[in-house]
């Protein structure tokens, strides 16, 4: 089960200093979580769970100034980035395939 944002690599690499939050949300999405109490720091978080066992799971936070201008990022990626095939390849065969009937009966 996939809950959360996918953030890539190359993602990343194209947040600069001083975009807007629009911008931001245009390069990464929109945030899973953003707290109404701290609205300077958004946190991009993703959890990949296979068969009751996390397999993937990060937090990127992303922050602004006083102006909502983008200004760095925390956090780290895994050395493998997810990838939906990836995701797709790890599935039971019967969620992978849209043939709702068992291919050995």
């Amino acid at each position: 089960m996939q809950q959360g944002n996918i953030v890539t690599q190359d993602m990343l690499d194209k947040l600069q200093p001083g975009m807007t939050e629009r911008q931001v949300i245009f390069v990464m999405g929109n945030p899973v979580l953003r707290n109404p109490y701290e609205t300077r720091r958004w946190d991009y978080l993703y959890t990949l769970e296979e068969r009751d066992t996390i397999t993937q799971n990060y937090r990127i936070s992303l922050f602004f100034d006083n102006a909502g201008r983008f200004t760095h990022y925390t956090g780290t990626l895994p050395a493998k980035e997810i990838q939906e095939e990836d995701q797709l390849d790890s599935l039971p065969r019967e969620q992978a395939s849209p043939n709702t009937v068992p291919e050995d009966l």
